[in-house]
């Protein structure tokens, strides 16, 4: 190797540490973006301008939609992993909490702790790839083996209402937290109210507001019509959260 190419070399090295050092610090920055636009989509004031809150992030904020839900996605599993404390090494990048939340929500918090676990062993921080075989194995734990016969699964009663009406009782849910937050925010000002930390139970209700409303009916499945296929998880529609893949006129 010429004098050149390892001064080069040494030149792309000291580049490297420095971007690695940045993205580091800007990690927690990331994740209240995250956590902003968890709240945003679920105070609903960008509906007095914008049809979708896809819409809303693109032309507001400058994100693309699937970006945003994304990061949307990292706060709810930072909502689900509270009760694990910060004793614990948790997920620090986007990346890793993308992993993490292809868990069952009641096992995200067990997915990082095993994943921080096993990464304390070999004296470092977890990566991405050790959440995702720590998911790998949750996932494979709970799945029939090959020998093992599966059941069919009983027919499904016809339904009786259309998917769309559960909207409103779906956003009434939504409502009550709403009005639970709120209520929480006038008792934290008062004698007494002290210890509540509104910034967390925030955080959390407006998780569970995004996930009720992301399972709200938009519209009829483009690839079943409503016949129920593997695309539409056998529900024959589609909610907001998946309108990217609706074919039809907005």
């Amino acid at each position: 190797m010429s004098v050149s190419d390892r001064a080069l070399q040494l030149s792309n090295k000291k580049r490297h540490d420095e971007l690695c050092r940045i993205v580091r610090s800007e990690a927690p920055v990331l994740m209240r973006i995250a956590r902003c636009l968890l709240e945003l989509e679920a105070l609903e004031v960008y509906k007095q301008e914008h049809k979708t809150f896809a819409i809303f992030v693109a032309e507001e904020l400058g994100f693309e939609r699937s970006h945003a839900y994304r990061l949307i996605d990292a706060a709810k599993v930072e909502a689900n992993l509270s009760p694990i404390g910060d004793n614990i090494s948790k997920p620090r990048t986007e990346s890793q909490y993308r992993e993490v939340a292809k868990a069952p929500p009641a096992k995200q918090a067990e997915v990082v702790v095993k994943a921080a676990e096993k990464a304390a062993e070999e004296n470092r921080k977890p990566t991405a790839k050790d959440y995702k075989q720590v998911v790998a194995e949750l996932i494979s734990d709970v799945e029939p083996s090959a020998s093992e016969p599966v059941e069919a699964p009983a027919s499904l009663p016809a339904p009786s209402h259309h998917p769309k009406e559960m909207a409103g009782p779906l956003m009434a849910h939504v409502s009550t937290l709403t009005k639970m937050l709120n209520d929480l925010k006038k008792r934290a000002v008062d004698r007494g109210g002290e210890w509540i930390d509104v910034q967390a139970i925030s955080t959390q209700i407006s998780a569970l507001k995004y996930s009720l409303k992301s399972s709200i009916y938009f519209a009829d499945c483009p690839d079943c019509n409503g016949a129920c296929c593997a695309k539409c998880k056998q529900t024959g529609f589609l909610p907001e959260l998946k309108s990217a893949a609706v074919k039809v006129t907005q």
